[in-house]
């Protein structure tokens, strides 16, 4: 009985990308080059904006270059060189968006609160920049909440990364030395609470210290 062989449909395939070696870094052109033809992509060793289909892609530097405003303008779809080279390393088609520099917040849905509408836009475009989705209403599967001001009323018990760490750092050295068996969910503090604490600074040992206390010998 003869077996056949199922090919796997390549992450790029069916796309066209276009690089022109002005749009992107020289010392990544390569990289960008193997990775694009690897994955199965049509690739165009130039720029021509007036490709702009559902399956046209094209790499550019950053949104600071000067070419990005006329290309976006035109509606084409722009990947950043770290978008394109994540893709191929994750074996996963390119995103369908209007501009994609990385995707560092890839799946990350995210809330913006306390800004005006110019503000959320701006907040929206390098959410999306990033591969995340900024969302209007507050629901269960948010990831992060961005607020301008993190003294108002119902973001009371919002902390700081900071000092969620100060406190993190504060209560593992203190249990350490027997001084605080408390559960974790006993001692919640909020930004409040954590501004009226004296400024912690960290030793050697990597354990929060106050003023003179104690030292590793």
């Amino acid at each position: 009985m003869l077996k056949t062989k199922t090919l796997k449909m390549k992450a790029f395939q069916g796309a066209n990308v276009f690089m022109s070696r002005n749009l992107v870094p020289p010392e990544v052109f390569d990289a960008l080059h193997d990775a694009v033809k690897d994955n199965g992509a049509q690739l165009h060793l130039c720029c021509d904006p007036f490709r702009n289909g559902p399956d046209d892609y094209h790499i550019i530097a950053s949104s600071k270059h000067e070419k990005f405003d006329d290309l976006k303008s035109k509606g084409c779809k722009l990947l950043g060189p770290r978008c394109v080279l994540s893709c191929a390393k994750g074996g996963r088609p390119l995103p369908k968006q209007g501009f994609t520099c990385c995707l560092a917040m890839d799946g990350v849905k995210v809330l913006a609160s306390g800004f005006d509408t110019e503000e959320k836009v701006k907040i929206e475009e390098l959410v999306a920049e990033m591969g995340g989705v900024l969302h209007s209403k507050t629901s269960l599967d948010l990831n992060f909440v961005i607020v301008k001001n993190v003294l108002a009323r119902k973001y009371k018990e919002v902390m700081l990364p900071v000092r969620a760490w100060r406190v993190y750092e504060r209560r593992r050295y203190r249990r350490d030395k027997g001084e605080d068996e408390r559960p974790e969910h006993e001692g919640n503090r909020t930004v409040e609470d954590e501004r009226s604490e004296p400024e912690i600074t960290r030793g050697e040992d990597e354990r929060p210290q106050r003023g003179e206390a104690e030292r590793p010998k």
